[in-house]
């Protein structure tokens, strides 16, 4: 099966050059219009396992920063204080 383009092109060109019967052509924009479909669901689940993997980044990145700001809070939270009174 040719690319979504290069079957477009082609039966344009099979039209202007009268190759195709007019049920043909139905028959075609049928099926170009099934491809296109087809893209169109493989994009928005691209797009989607998209969204998936950078939500994942970001909770990754968010836990990453707790951790850090957890032990620099226990850091100062476990540092000795002077008395002067003594």
């Amino acid at each position: 099966m040719a690319p979504l383009p290069g079957r477009i092109l082609k039966l344009i060109h099979d039209w202007d050059e009268k190759q195709i019967l007019s049920m043909e052509f139905a028959i075609l924009l049928l099926q170009l219009s099934n491809d296109s479909r087809t893209i169109n669901e493989i994009l928005k689940q691209r797009e989607e396992k998209r969204i998936e993997r950078e939500q994942a980044a970001n909770l990754a990145v968010q836990k990453e920063q707790e951790e850090h700001a957890a032990q620099i809070f226990t850091l100062y939270w476990n540092f000795p204080i002077i008395d002067d009174d003594e």
